[in-house]
């Protein structure tokens, strides 16, 4: 079903061309919608299990925390913490007693260089400055000791890098 782009002034409308499209009334094409929703929901719920995906996080999580904490030796990394395979790398301006940056100099190298840095290098990620600077890691689920290395070169590159803004 393809449908011109229109812009509705009235929910009605919108619920008319529903009607028109579908032969559905709008009450009914959303419960449609939401059950196959989770039709899909399950699906996605029994690929993980039949792929072992559960398994093959619990099973690799202690390798990427310890490629991650390989990452200890650069001064500004203050602390890595996580399970599975979300952590976030905490940076510090001082390793020693964890003097955290200030505004300017968290903006200044998180988003004015660490961010992009990890992008263009690779790295999809998410950085925040809300509390202390943290640059949050999330590899895809089949991730293996392959790509937690590559992470961890990149990372050391771009944080090595980092430590000449500062």
């Amino acid at each position: 079903m393809h449908w011109n782009c229109k812009v509705f002034k009235r929910k009605r409308d919108y619920e008319i061309l529903l009607l028109e499209k579908t032969g559905t009334e709008p009450e009914k094409l959303k419960k449609l919608i939401n059950q196959r929703k989770n039709e899909d929901d399950i699906k996605n719920l029994d690929i993980m299990e039949n792929e072992k995906i559960n398994e093959h996080v619990r099973n690799n999580e202690g390798l990427f925390r310890r490629t991650l904490e390989k990452l200890y030796d650069i001064p500004i990394v203050g602390n890595i913490r996580g399970e599975g395979f979300f952590y976030g790398i905490e940076l510090v301006k001082n390793q020693e007693t964890k003097e955290s940056f200030s505004a300017e100099e968290s903006e200044k190298i998180l988003r004015g260089f660490i961010s992009q840095s990890l992008f263009e290098n690779g790295i999809y990620c998410r950085t925040d400055d809300r509390g202390d600077p943290v640059i949050q890691l999330a590899p895809a689920l089949i991730a293996n000791q392959t790509q937690f290395n590559e992470i961890e070169v990149i990372i050391r590159k771009v944080l090595s890098a980092a430590l000449k803004i500062v």
